[in-house]
């Protein structure tokens, strides 16, 4: 889109890609996609932020203007000083909005744009929306219009969810030592280096399917390079359960939509133990009092419709006025 409107346009990321298709993806389509360096913001003029449900600003935006902001998050305080911001909380991925903009542009060039993108952005809409589970009509709607377009034998490989040795290795110690408790699923993943984060969210995605779970929550230390996170992905299929409230009585570096969230907590005051069976058992207990605690308004709330849905019964039964 950048070179048909005559701009240069660069595709940077805050971290390297950690999940072995959208490596892929960015291979097999030629995305030019690279991981931002300080340097980069020498030769740009502006940025523009996609899909980045945080409060701080990316590295780069502290050094290059906010000239817009596109997202389908719910906004909170502190974020970006963009002059326009694209809110859109109707649609379960970014990618849908791109999508329609293209759509109900009509031109022969965004035609072009759709016969390169199609099968990334098809990719995008379903990899965000959990294969469409929690697509709203716009998201099922944009999926429709793309898939014509899309390359067949690229999705029949790499939409079937593959995961390698260590993956699998790792994802079955989480299992062995979940916890279930008052309705909330526990899983920690232990140490993880950043190209093994997608593990976390790949593992709620996976256990958000057990029976009878209000909430399934996964995480993991993630151990780089001068630099430890802890990252928590949280799922739930309950209308009651408010993610982005519940994340935000825990912190406000993470975000939500219904369904699924996920926020991240810096822990590099503790790089020289990220290492120690000791450290990872503290970080585990807090990491679920935490949880524990920011989920019991939630109860309340589901107690509260409860006590409604009875009220409003009641109302109907006898025709209450």
């Amino acid at each position: 889109m950048g070179k048909v409107l005559g701009c240069r346009v660069d595709i940077l990321g805050a971290k390297p890609l950690s999940l072995e298709v959208n490596r892929r993806l960015i291979r097999d389509f030629t995305i030019p996609y690279r991981v931002y360096r300080p340097s980069d913001s020498a030769g740009l003029e502006g940025l523009i932020i996609v899909d980045y449900a945080r409060v701080s600003t990316p590295e780069a935006g502290q050094k290059l203007p906010v000239l817009l902001q596109i997202d389908h998050h719910q906004p909170v305080d502190g974020e970006t000083d963009s002059p326009i911001m694209i809110l859109d909380r109707e649609v379960g991925a970014v990618s849908t909005l791109i999508v329609e903009w293209i759509r109900d542009c009509g031109t022969e060039w965004c035609e072009e744009i759709l016969k390169r993108c199609a099968t990334p952005l098809y990719y995008a809409i379903q990899a965000d929306t959990d294969s469409l589970l929690h697509a709203g009509e716009r998201d099922r709607a944009a999926s429709e219009f793309l898939r014509p377009l899309c390359n067949e034998s690229w999705l029949n490989r790499n939409l079937r969810l593959r995961l390698d040795s260590f993956q699998r290795e790792r994802l079955k110690w989480g299992i062995e030592r979940v916890l279930e408790k008052d309705g909330v699923l526990f899983c920690g993943l232990g140490l993880l280096s950043p190209t093994e984060r997608d593990l976390i969210a790949i593992s709620a995605d996976l256990l958000a399917k057990r029976k009878g779970v209000e909430l399934t929550s996964v995480y993991a230390l993630i151990l780089g390079k001068d630099q430890l996170t802890l990252d928590v992905s949280l799922r739930t299929r309950k209308r009651h359960v408010d993610l982005f409230r519940l994340i935000r009585r825990i912190t406000s570096e993470g975000g939500a939509r219904p369904f699924k969230g996920a926020y991240q907590i810096s822990m590099d005051y503790f790089l020289p133990f990220a290492k120690s069976d000791a450290f990872w058992k503290i970080v585990e207990e807090s990491t679920r009092q935490q949880i524990e605690k920011a989920m019991k308004p939630e109860t309340k709330r589901k107690e509260w419709l409860n006590v409604s849905r009875w009220i409003k019964r009641l109302e109907r039964l006898f025709k209450v006025e």
